[in-house]
């Protein structure tokens, strides 16, 4: 693997994880 393919992978994890703690920001405040 070379550095590019590695960032996409890392940035892909992180839109991963914002996504998910974006939903449970939204579900802790709007429960």
């Amino acid at each position: 693997m070379n550095i590019v393919e590695i960032k996409k992978i890392l940035e892909k994890n992180n839109n991963y994880l914002r996504q998910t703690f974006h939903v449970k920001e939204l579900g802790i405040f709007g429960s």
